[in-house]
């Protein structure tokens, strides 16, 4: 794999995490708090890179 691929599956990996910890936190809240609107645009923002890419 080039570096380019490697960063691309990278940045989608770190997308998946945030939109993890956003969904989870939450289902365990059972309300949006800041917290859970910053992981889900930052995961929006790295997904948006990756494609970039």
């Amino acid at each position: 794999m080039n570096a380019l691929s490697i960063t691309g599956a990278t940045i989608v990996t770190l997308a998946l995490i945030s939109y993890s910890i956003g969904i989870i936190s939450e289902q365990v809240k059972r309300k949006i708090i800041p917290r859970v609107l910053i992981f889900i645009t930052l995961g929006v923002v790295l997904d948006v890179t990756a494609t970039y890419l």
